[in-house]
């Protein structure tokens, strides 16, 4: 935009041109301020500007001028499918690596974990291109899984894999500590392995008031 004389500043907004909805309305102070950055989603839009004296208020404003525009995010070309857990797998494990074949041109995968009986987000995690793999820790129970390659916006994804999270019974002995020393902040603690366990929760107990820690 080009600035005009007299002006103190602008008020802009952007017209979702489908639906007549504003999707920006802000403005901008000085004469010098002839540009802005808009974060938005596909679609038809127009934008608008007026030049204000100091005030930005209609009273204080000059007319609109408009120019029409398009969004189309770039997308990478394919869609990502899911190599592990394979669709309808029983996994007897609760901390898992879950996997994807790679997308040409994604920056990022979107990755989403949903409760199989009411679709409830259970965990949603943004993988950094060009890794294809995420480990979670799940309790037993029925989920699907989902993954999306994105650059600029994000391709229609894998479609839900479907998969259960079936741990055996919980471990009836109990760990026993042989080591736990402390360097500074930094606390080492060892124990003996029990049958049956694929991980381990460990608990720190300070006197008041430090309270407790916990860690997996």
């Amino acid at each position: 935009m080009d600035a005009g004389g007299g002006v103190g500043g602008y008020g802009l907004k952007v017209f979702d041109r489908a639906t007549g909805r504003t999707i920006f309305s802000g403005s901008l102070v000085g004469a010098g301020a002839t540009s802005t950055l808009i974060a938005l989603p596909d679609g038809d839009f127009t934008f608008a500007v007026r030049g204000c004296t100091s005030d930005i208020v209609a009273a204080t404003c000059g007319p609109w001028g408009t120019s029409d525009f398009t969004v189309r995010l770039a997308t990478p070309a394919g869609d990502p499918r899911v190599t592990f857990p394979a669709a309808g797998a029983v996994v007897t494990s609760s901390t898992n690596v879950f996997t994807w074949t790679a997308v040409p041109g994604a920056v990022s995968y979107e990755v989403t974990f949903r409760r199989a009986s009411d679709l409830r987000l259970v965990s949603h995690l943004r993988v950094t291109a060009p890794d294809t793999a995420t480990i979670l820790t799940l309790r037993s129970g029925q989920y699907v899984m989902t993954v999306q390659a994105c650059a600029s916006g994000c391709g229609v994804g894998s479609g839900l894999v479907p998969f259960e999270i079936g741990l055996p019974a919980a471990p009836s002995d109990a760990p026993v500590v042989t080591a736990a020393g402390l360097a500074g902040n930094v606390a080492t603690i060892a124990w003996t392995s029990v049958t049956g366990a694929d991980l381990y929760q460990v608990e720190l107990v300070q006197g008041p008031p430090a309270g407790r820690a916990g860690a997996r």
